[in-house]
């Protein structure tokens, strides 16, 4: 089963299934709980347990190989950003999912980390007009692992990560036109996922909206990067789901001269004396100041400071919220004009 994407711009060379990518973990069991605690007791499980979910689903959808990983990209992972592309041919989807901070490359993820001094981005040409000479400012570290020139001796000489996803995309959009873009990650996955579904949102050829959803992000660009994420949202381009446990450190962080952008769903830890349902907000340029003064106090680094780790245990929170979040719906959300301070653009 040859992947979609064309030979000689893709890694993995042909495609899997869940129950494929089991049999691989299966095979190489003794090497991986060696070398990896992914690989051992509960995580193990875990791993098993979303494998064979994803497994079942895709023999009661009898469609064939409806569920695909099409290219993985670690190749160069002490220098550029893992990135893995999917076929979710259910949901008509294709995903492109980032990988966080990990151990295998820990120096160069948390230095890409911490590099936080701001630089100039690209602008895509359906912005110029819009941002009334306004410069896009990112994180450094995040931006230049997205559009640094590739390590791969034989690309071209002005290749970019980003010019690698996006052909991974279209080669796979060329052949399920009718499919939409999801872009996800985690912590400095979920950073890199946001910039990537900002520019693929700005690309020809790809359907719109771009979708990010992602978990932990850290803030990724300044207040015209909010401004020009807003524009991009009102037109139908671009929907933004972060996903935030409530004192996890790593989302607030950067703060002076950084701006979130998207809808931030919040989710509480229960407890003896509280169950809170999550909290949804989104940057609505309309409100009053008291409001944006009491987000932003939520969204600092004072708030977050615990002595416990809760940047972990996002899927377990949501799942515990399952009832509540199943209320809401992105489309839903977006189509709320008190909520967000704009009505939809249908062009």
């Amino acid at each position: 089963y040859k992947s979609q994407i064309p030979d000689e711009d893709n890694v993995l060379k042909r495609s899997f299934t869940p129950a494929e990518m089991k049999s691989i973990v299966q095979a190489n069991i003794s090497i991986l709980s060696k070398e990896f605690s992914d690989f051992r007791g509960d995580n193990l499980t875990e791993i098993y347990k979303w494998l064979d979910y994803l497994t079942t689903q895709s023999e009661e959808s009898k469609l064939e190989r409806p569920f695909t990983i099409e290219e993985y990209d670690d190749k160069f992972q002490s220098e550029e950003p893992v990135y893995g592309v999917f076929k979710d041919a259910v949901n008509k989807r294709i995903v492109v999912v980032f990988r966080g901070s990990d151990t295998l490359a820990f120096l160069p993820n948390w230095m890409t980390n911490v590099l936080i001094l701001k630089k100039d981005g690209i602008i895509p040409d359906v912005l110029k007009d819009e941002l009334g000479g306004d410069k896009l400012r990112f994180h450094s570290g995040f931006y230049n692992s997205l559009f640094n020139k590739t390590e791969e001796k034989n690309d071209n000489a002005a290749t970019t990560k980003f010019d690698q996803i996006c052909t991974d995309v279209k080669a796979l959009l060329a052949q399920n036109p009718d499919f939409k873009v999801y872009c996800c990650g985690h912590s400095l996955g979920a950073a890199l996922s946001t910039i990537a579904a900002f520019y693929l949102s700005c690309e020809p050829g790809i359907p719109k909206p771009v979708s990010n959803i992602n978990f932990a992000s850290p803030r990724v660009g300044s207040e015209s990067f909010l401004k020009a994420t807003r524009i991009l949202e009102q037109r139908a381009q671009l929907r933004i789901l972060r996903s935030v446990n409530e004192n996890d450190t790593v989302t607030v962080v950067p703060s002076l001269g950084y701006d979130h952008v998207g809808f931030q769903v919040t989710a509480y830890k229960k407890g003896w004396f509280r169950s809170y349902d999550p909290d949804i907000h989104y940057p609505n340029e309309k409100d009053g100041y008291f409001s944006k003064l009491w987000m932003k106090m939520g969204n600092s680094l004072p708030s977050s400071l615990n002595l416990g780790y809760d940047h972990s245990d996002y899927i377990e929170r949501i799942v515990e919220a399952k009832e509540f979040l199943q209320k809401y719906s992105l489309n839903s959300l977006y189509m709320d004009e008190d909520m967000v301070g704009y009505r939809l653009s249908s062009s």
